[in-house]
């Protein structure tokens, strides 16, 4: 009996929701050029667009349709702040929150116009992000959901993913990427610095240059196909998957070390100076003070440099 009553008093704290439900927002909010724009939501599809505008344009549409059980009702915190724009998707203060969906489905857009001068805090549980035309520093931190960034400029942008890839097209500027499982892509971007960790994803950079860069990856492959600045600092560590680097611009010194695999390069681009064993060094025929270290447990290496 203690158990039935148990259970009959925990089903009461649920809300039985059938009809649809729908949630709009449709307003503008003043911030500061160089502001910050924060967003912390759940399971939303996010389109952020900067632009020549001097306020923030926001659109929100929530639509569940069907049944489902539910002790949270969805609400939005929203403050202007010193300048600043908060928008917060409020969650119950125990997290004990649960959303049972029976033949429903939750359809969830978020729409943001900002002026493309400022700073993003982005914090997301299962949330897609579109991003574009931004000029400030950004951070996103998500757990599932895929990230697109397109024509930012950023000095410092940052990005924590638990599952998801993330790929990035005409970015310039430098970024630190943590991705516990999803790919990486970048083309047409310049990175001033280049911080990637990636647990289990390929990496795929195409065109664009890059002056610093740190990888380290623990299963996927590594593409490189991009130009090298002339003081370049390359720093590659994988366990496994090959590495292939096809790099263009100034030449340098590539040293290699490896444990399980081949280590391949065109023979015309690059002149052997050590080989031993489970080590190799070469020099591209082309001048330069670029160095690229590359360390690899399990996976081939296949290197080119072009003039």
């Amino acid at each position: 009996m203690k158990i039935m009553l148990s259970l009959f008093s925990f089903c009461l704290t649920i809300s039985f929701l059938s009809a649809q439900q729908e949630y709009k927002l449709d307003e503008r909010y003043t911030i500061n050029q160089g502001g910050l724009f924060s967003l912390d939501t759940e399971d939303a599809t996010v389109t952020i667009t900067g632009s020549d505008r001097n306020d923030v344009s926001v659109k929100i549409f929530r639509k569940v349709t069907g049944k489902h059980y539910s002790n949270n009702k969805f609400e939005l915190q929203i403050e202007e702040r010193d300048g600043d724009l908060f928008i917060k998707e409020m969650r119950d203060r125990k997290g004990m929150n649960y959303t049972v969906h029976m033949n429903g489905e939750v359809e969830y857009t978020i729409d943001v116009e900002v002026p493309n001068s400022v700073a993003l805090d982005l914090k997301g549980d299962d949330d897609d992000y579109k991003i574009r035309h931004i000029n400030g520093n950004l951070k996103i931190a998500g757990e599932d959901g895929d990230i697109h960034l397109e024509n930012i400029n950023s000095d410092r942008a940052k990005i924590n993913s638990e599952d998801g890839d993330v790929i990035l097209r005409d970015f310039t500027g430098s970024l630190v990427l943590n991705n516990e499982d999803g790919d990486f892509k970048s083309h047409n971007s310049f990175y001033e610095d280049l911080d990637v960790e990636i647990e289990d994803g390929s990496i795929k950079i195409h065109n664009g240059s890059i002056a610093n860069c740190n990888i380290e990856t623990e299963d996927g492959d590594i593409n490189i196909d991009a130009s090298f600045d002339a003081q370049a600092n390359i720093n590659i560590v994988s366990d496994d998957g090959d590495i292939n680097i096809n790099a263009a611009g100034h030449g340098g010194t590539y040293t290699i070390k490896f444990e399980d695999g081949d280590v391949d390069y065109t023979k015309s681009e690059f002149k052997l100076t050590n080989d031993t064993k489970r080590y190799r060094t070469l020099k591209t025929t082309r001048d330069g003070s670029v160095e690229v270290n590359i360390k690899v447990e399990d996976g081939d290496v296949d290197l080119s440099h072009k003039s």
